[in-house]
């Protein structure tokens, strides 16, 4: 992951894929791969998330801890205002539960991006269509695009978010 920017944690439970993938997060930071990394973890697992991070309690230590590094505990961004939302700190770590990346969209330039990559990663196998039907099937993916805008509270592209960490 350190090499590529990218990659799975597949340990058996209990081997500390928690850990890995916030140590490589921190090292990512530190190495300047970074500012703004985003965690997405199911609600079930925040807590542990923020717990193995910066600690709970009284003398109790996470992983972070001392290193610099802040962390927004944002959940289902239901307490988040916007202005959070556009200013997010460098060198902080963002985590957040599912029901909360469910309300981070895109902007409209970054939708055509995604609809173009998508359009021909979808056309490449080879054949051949008249534009009318191309035409077609882009503006169905358009109207996927949109489905998933609908009810977002801000753009991702306002947070700065620069790499992603997502907890199966």
């Amino acid at each position: 992951m350190e090499i590529t920017g990218s990659g799975i944690i597949a340990y058996d439970v209990g081997v500390g894929k928690t850990i890995t993938a916030i140590i490589e997060l921190a090292s990512a930071i530190q190495n300047g791969k970074c500012k703004r990394p985003l965690i997405v973890v199911p609600k079930s697992t925040y807590p542990n998330w923020l717990k193995e991070i910066s600690g709970e309690g009284e003398g109790c230590e996470g992983i972070l801890s001392g290193v610099g590094i802040k962390v927004n505990d944002w959940g289902n961004l239901s307490k988040v205002s916007e202005a959070d939302l556009a200013n997010v700190p460098e060198n902080s770590i963002t985590v957040i539960t599912y029901q909360g990346f469910e309300k981070i969209g895109f902007n409209t330039k970054t939708e055509k991006e995604l609809l173009t990559e998508l359009a021909t990663i979808l056309h490449d196998g080879g054949k051949e269509q008249n534009s009318r039907t191309a035409s077609a099937e882009i503006q169905k993916y358009f109207e996927m695009l949109g489905i998933g805008n609908k009810n977002t509270i801000c753009d991702i592209e306002k947070c700065g978010f620069d790499y992603i960490t997502i907890d199966e």
